[in-house]
C-alpha cells in the first residue's frame, strides 16, 4: 500500500443538514410517545394499585352514527367507593379498536361485574388493567429519540479538524506498491438496508399522528385542536415521504452497473500524464452515454454565526471521454495530460483545492451512475500556475 503524500490539515465539514436530521429524530420520537403512549403507561402502572370495587353496567352496545359507516361504543357502568356513587365509561387505558366493540360487550354485558377504581380521584375507573403487546409498539418512538439524542451528542463532540480522515473517506480504493489505484464503486446494499429499516421504522412511528389527524377531518373542518396537531403533523409526514422516496431512489440504484476505476498513479504533476481505464460490471446495455471527466473544485468554509459552512464551485472541466457509442462504453482507457497551468492541489485551513475523475454514466428513467476518485496534483518543476479567485 502506497503512503498518501503531502501534509494535510483538513477542516470537517459540519453543514446543519445532519444535526437537523437527528433533531427531528428526538422531536418526533419524544413528541409521539408523548402523545400516544406516556398518559396510557402511566395510567397502566399506576392501576395496578387500584382497589377492585364491584359495579353494574348500565349500557352495553355498538352505536352505529347517522349518516356514516363508523361505529362506536356506548358502554356506561357505576359504582360506589367510600359511601360516593360514581358513574365512569373506560374499558382500558386506551379505547378499544373499531373491529374489538363486539367483543367488548360481549365481556362487559349489561349487569353485576366488578372495575378498579382510582382511588385519588375516585370518578376514574378501568374495567381491565392488563398489559397488551400493542403497548410495546412504544419501543418505536423511544428508540427513534434516543437515536435522535445520541446523533445530537456525537455531532456536538465531534471534532472540527481530523487530519487525513476526510481524504481518506474519500478514497475508499486500493493502492499498490508501483503507484496503480484500482477503485470499484460499491454496491450501496449496506446504505439502502440502513435507509430502509429507518423509513420503516419512522413511517410506523409517525403513522399514529397521521391516523390522528385524519381521524380529526373525517368529521368535518377540525377545531382549534386538530388544525394544530395537523399542523405539528405536517413536517414529520413530508420527512417520511421523503424517506420512502429515497429508500426507492437506493433500491433502483442497487440494479445499475457497477464501474472500476483504474488509475495509472494516484499524483500527477503539471505538464505529465497519467493513463485511466474503465470497466463496467453489471446490466451494461442500461447506460445510454458515458462521461469521464477530471473536475477542478474550490471549497471555502467559514463561519455563520454559530455554524461552519462550506461553500463548493467548480473552476475547472476537463472531458476526457463522452460517447454513446455502446461498443467504448464497457470499457476502455484514456490518457490525462494535465495542463502545464493547473491548479494544483491545496487544503488549507478554511479553503480547499481539489481534482477528482468522475465517471458518469447516464440511464435513461433510472438513477444514474456515478463514482469519483480525488487525485493530488502537484505544480510541475519551474511552473508558475495561477489559483483562482
Amino acid at each position: 500500500m502506497t503512503r498518501l503524500p503531502g501534509d494535510y490539515s483538513i477542516p470537517r465539514e459540519r453543514g446543519c443538514f445532519v444535526p437537523l436530521v437527528f433533531l427531528l429524530l428526538l422531536l418526533a420520537g419524544a413528541g409521539v410517545f408523548w402523545r400516544f403512549f406516556y398518559e396510557p403507561i402511566v395510567m397502566l402502572v399506576d392501576a395496578q394499585r387500584w382497589p377492585r370495587v364491584p359495579c353494574r353496567v348500565f349500557i352495553s352496545e355498538v352505536e352505529r352514527l347517522p349518516g356514516a359507516s363508523k361505529r362506536q361504543l356506548k358502554l356506561r357502568y357505576g359504582y360506589t367507593y367510600r359511601d360516593e356513587r360514581y358513574e365512569a365509561t373506560g374499558v382500558w387505558v386506551r379505547k378499544p379498536d373499531v373491529a374489538d366493540l363486539d367483543a367488548v360487550c360481549k365481556r362487559y354485558p349489561e349487569g353485576e361485574g366488578f372495575c378498579y377504581v382510582n382511588p385519588k380521584n375516585p370518578a376514574v375507573a378501568l374495567l381491565e388493567r392488563d398489559f397488551r403487546p400493542q403497548l410495546l409498539i412504544a419501543i418505536f418512538p423511544v428508540m427513534l429519540a434516543t437515536i435522535g439524542l445520541a446523533g445530537l451528542a456525537a455531532q456536538l463532540r465531534r471534532p472540527t479538524s481530523d487530519r487525513f480522515a476526510d481524504f481518506r473517506a474519500r478514497q475508499r480504493a486500493i493502492a499498490f506498491s508501483d503507484g496503480t489505484i484500482i477503485r470499484r464503486k460499491a454496491r450501496g446494499a449496506a446504505v439502502f438496508a440502513l435507509v430502509i429499516l429507518f423509513t420503516i421504522a419512522y413511517n410506523g412511528v409517525t403513522w399514529f399522528l397521521i391516523r390522528e389527524v385524519i381521524a380529526s377531518w373525517s368529521g368535518g373542518l377540525p377545531g382549534c385542536h386538530g388544525l394544530m396537531l395537523t399542523a405539528f403533523a405536517v413536517p414529520f409526514f413530508a420527512m417520511g415521504v421523503a424517506a420512502i422516496v429515497l429508500s426507492v431512489y437506493l433500491l433502483l440504484k442497487l440494479f445499475n452497473p457497477r464501474p472500476t476505476l483504474t488509475l495509472s498513479r494516484e499524483t500527477i504533476s503539471a505538464g505529465s500524464s497519467m493513463e485511466i481505464a474503465w470497466h463496467f460490471s453489471g446490466r451494461i446495455r442500461r447506460i445510454r452515454r458515458l462521461r469521464i471527466i477530471v473536475e477542478g473544485r474550490e471549497e471555502a468554509t467559514y463561519t455563520r454565526g454559530t455554524r461552519l459552512c462550506t461553500d463548493r464551485e467548480v473552476f475547472a472541466t476537463i472531458t476526457l471521454v463522452d460517447t454513446k457509442d455502446p461498443k467504448l462504453i464497457p470499457d476502455g482507457r484514456v490518457t490525462f495530460e494535465a495542463p502545464v497551468s493547473i491548479v494544483p492541489t491545496l487544503h488549507g485551513l478554511n479553503n480547499r483545492l481539489a481534482w477528482v475523475v468522475r465517471i458518469v454514466g447516464h440511464v435513461r428513467r433510472w438513477p444514474d451512475v456515478e463514482d469519483e476518485h480525488e487525485l493530488n496534483v502537484v505544480a510541475g518543476t519551474g511552473t508558475a500556475v495561477e489559483v483562482p479567485a
